[in-house]
């Protein structure tokens, strides 16, 4: 083997290991997008899970207000049942 083979097999080496070195660093590059796009698309899935669930909370806070508008209607209902019939009670005792 010559100098000059040796010295263009040394060229070859080194180009194909800069070739391949190129080519993994692509790979890399390559994966480094696929993940981010894959975050990306789970970023968005979380975000309308997030936005489902703030719905969701809101509903069963208006159910839940809407129960207690009720229980509060009930109770004053009652406290008026409760005055009429003291007086109906007191009228009664009080009658001759």
């Amino acid at each position: 083997m010559t100098v000059h083979d040796k010295d263009t097999e040394i060229l070859e080496t080194r180009e194909t290991t800069k070739k391949d070195c190129q080519q993994t660093k692509l790979c890399s590059i390559q994966k480094d997008i696929d993940m981010n796009d894959e975050l990306k698309d789970r970023i968005k899935q979380l975000e309308n899970e997030l936005k489902d669930q703030r719905y969701t909370d809101r509903n069963t806070i208006y159910e839940l207000e809407n129960c207690v508008a009720d229980l509060q209607k009930n109770i004053l209902l009652q406290q008026i049942s409760i005055v009429i019939l003291d007086r109906t009670i007191r009228r009664n005792l009080t009658s001759p």
